[in-house]
């Protein structure tokens, strides 16, 4: 067997404690190891949900955000995650029914880590370095339920 893929996915908590990832720390929003785990649980969470929508023969409904931006400072760095905290909290607010008779519990995670470039530079312009930009259709779309 010969691997050729140029990237893999390894869950973080495959790696044990001393290889680079150090134990998760919930109590700090702010700290690596918290983000990793997060991270990870995503990734089994949706991977899981994904194989049983593939299963039934459905599609697996989920939102991906994904962008960069730079801080001229760190305290703008700092006044951009209040504002964002305060976004989110504002949001959830609204929007959340725990009590909607039919309604599907989603999880939000949302995460912000410095740009990372590879020592040998960034990859080559013709490899992706992301999900592919869809062109917006109408804004009158039909939607396939999930369930």
């Amino acid at each position: 067997m010969r691997a050729t893929a140029t990237r893999y996915l390894i869950a973080p908590d495959a790696l044990a404690t001393g290889h680079g990832v150090p134990a998760a720390d919930p109590g700090d929003r702010f700290s690596a190891s918290y983000q990793v785990a997060t991270a990870a649980r995503t990734i089994r969470e949706v991977a899981a949900l994904a194989a049983g929508a593939r299963a039934a023969d459905r599609r697996l409904t989920t939102l991906t955000v994904d962008t960069e931006l730079t801080f001229a400072t760190p305290a703008a760095r700092e006044a951009f995650a209040n504002d964002l905290l305060a976004a989110v909290a504002e949001l959830v607010d609204r929007h959340h029914s725990p009590e909607a008779p039919d309604g599907r519990p989603y999880r939000l995670f949302v995460g912000a880590h410095p740009t990372w470039v590879p020592p040998d530079g960034p990859p080559p312009a013709d490899e992706p370095t992301g999900p592919p930009r869809r062109r917006r259709r109408s804004t009158k779309t039909k939607t396939r339920s999930p369930r």
